[in-house]
Parts: C-alpha cells; sequence; structure tokens
C-alpha cells in the first residue's frame, strides 16, 4: 500500500514522505497532527497482511519491541490499522545512517569505534536476552547510527520482525529446520535450520560477524551461491584478518571465540563478548 503524501492515520500522524522498503513493507516519515513531531510509520504491505505467519511476525514486533525499554532499541510509541486494513508501527524518528550505509561508504571502521558500536549493542542485547529474546537477524543493516555531535557514537537496533521468544511461546512461526535471518550473519546453527537450537549465543555470533565486518570491510564468511554461503558458516574457519590493517593478535582471538561452530565454546554473555573485544583492542585506533 502506497500512502500519498497528507495521508492521516488514525487521525493522529500525517504521512511526509516514503523513506524506505523492508521486508515487511514500506517506511514513511510523520508528524504527529497535534504536536508535529516527527515520527517514523512502518506500514505492512497488503500481500504480507493477507499470510497468517508474515502478520503473526508483525505482532510480535510489536509485542517485543514496546516491552524492550532501553536507550539502544528503537521505541515503538503506538500502532494501528489502515482504512484498508493493513497494520502499523509508530515508532521514533531515528536521524542518521545505518551501519550497513556507513561501511559502503567508508569501507571499515577503526577498533575503538567498532568497540563502542559493539559495547551499546551488547547492552541492548543482554536485556532482550534477560527476557528470553533472541533478535536472530542482527547485521549492520539493522543498526542504526544516530547523528549527534562531534565523533560520539550512539546506535538504535531496529527490527525485531523475526525475534525468538523463548519463554513459553504460544505459537511456533517456523518450522524446526527453518532457516531465518541474514545469510552473512546467520550463526552456524541458524545456518543449518536447526531453529530449536537458535539462543542469546546466535545474537553473540551475529556481533561477532558485524564486528569483523566493521573492522575489515568484510563478513568473515563467503559464498557464490547461497548453499555454499551457509555451508561455508557451518564447516570453515574464518580467514586471516588482513595484515595491513595491524590489529592486536588478540583482538582476532576474541572473534573466532564468539564465532565458535560449538555454542558452547562462545562467551557465556553477549557482554562478556563485548567487554573482551573492548580490552583485546587496546582502546585505541589502530592502522
Amino acid at each position: 500500500m502506497d500512502l500519498p503524501i497528507g495521508t492521516v492515520l488514525g487521525d493522529a500522524y500525517e504521512i511526509i514522505r516514503p523513506i524506505g522498503i523492508g521486508g515487511m513493507g514500506s517506511i514513511y516519515e510523520a508528524a504527529q497532527v497535534r504536536t508535529r513531531k516527527r515520527v517514523a510509520i512502518k506500514m505492512m504491505s497488503k500481500e504480507l497482511a493477507a499470510h497468517p505467519e508474515a502478520l503473526a511476525r508483525f505482532r510480535r514486533e510489536v509485542k517485543v519491541t514496546t516491552e524492550l525499554a532501553h536507550p539502544h532499541i528503537i521505541e515503538v510509541l503506538d500502532f494501528g490499522a489502515s482504512p484498508t486494513g493493513e497494520p502499523y508501527l509508530v515508532m521514533e524518528y531515528l536521524d542518521g545512517e545505518d551501519l550497513e550505509q556507513r561501511l559502503e561508504r567508508v569501507g571499515r571502521l577503526q577498533p575503538r569505534t567498532a568497540a563502542e558500536i559493539i559495547k551499546q549493542l551488547a547492552s541492548a542485547l543482554a536485556v532482550a536476552h534477560a527476557e528470553g529474546i533472541v533478535h536472530r537477524d542482527l547485521k549492520p543493516g539493522n543498526v542504526f547510527l544516530l547523528r549527534v555531535p562531534g565523533d560520539a557514537v550512539f546506535v538504535k537496533i531496529v527490527d525485531f520482525g523475526i525475534s525468538k521468544v523463548l519463554k513459553a511461546a504460544t505459537t511456533k512461526l517456523t518450522m524446526a529446520r527453518a532457516v531465518v535471518g541474514t545469510p552473512e550473519f546467520m550463526a552456524p546453527e541458524q545456518a543449518a535450520g536447526r531453529v530449536d537450537w537458535v539462543d542469546h549465543r546466535s545474537d553473540q555470533w551475529a556481533l561477532a560477524a558485524t564486528a569483523w565486518r566493521m573492522l575489515s570491510g568484510k563478513a568473515p564468511f563467503a559464498g557464490s551461491h547461497m548453499q555454499q554461503l551457509l555451508s561455508a558458516i557451518q564447516r570453515d574457519e574464518p580467514p586471516l584478518l588482513p595484515e595491513e590493517l595491524h590489529l592486536p593478535d588478540k583482538l582476532e582471538r576474541v572473534l573466532r571465540r564468539a564465532l565458535s561452530k560449538r555454542q558452547s565454546a562462545r562467551y557465556p554473555t553477549i557482554v562478556t563478548f563485548a567487554r573482551a573485544f573492548e580490552v583485546a583492542g587496546g582502546g585505541t585506533d589502530k592502522g
């Protein structure tokens, strides 16, 4: 559903302009009618709204994001449905760019900047994990970098649309061996389609893969086609980080541990990984 500029949803939100298209539908900039405060509206497509599983995922994103109050998780302000029945989320408006866009623009980040991003993401994900929620699709495109003064970094995690709720879920939204997530940042247990194995350590793997991409400019695994990529994630070891980056050896060791094939070999928590990453990086930029 393409919303014309000026459309008012729920007598409360006036559509200003389209921002982009996501996996579930379109995203718009809007303004609250009374206050003129800028917000973002995520409108589910009509085709997906007719699909029971996709609709259940969208509704779960509303529930999960609303319940997870954290400075580094995007805030959901409201929700509703269009006159023709498509559900929508009203979220805080984020000014800046996502990490994928930043990396496409600059190539890679220095260890100190990467460590700050990892620390903020880990603090937010730890709150989700404490509530039995796994994001399952952590990647640069779902990490938003707010525009703030100076060289400061402030991130927001977005899109909990395929999150896994570990605590007493009333319905299963995926089959026992379904592959869910973004391939390059998908932990081995996800790449194998072992949904029941996915837990907080799967997010840790994705965060380590994101860190690898920030430092080197490339994801730790690649393939000429999907099956080759999924096989590499399950069976191969990451390549050595390029020597010309002049990264500390202990930093690579930290990443390799978090990227272990066996979940039990990874760090016990995502915060433990983030702290190890920060210490190994030395707190200074290199390279």
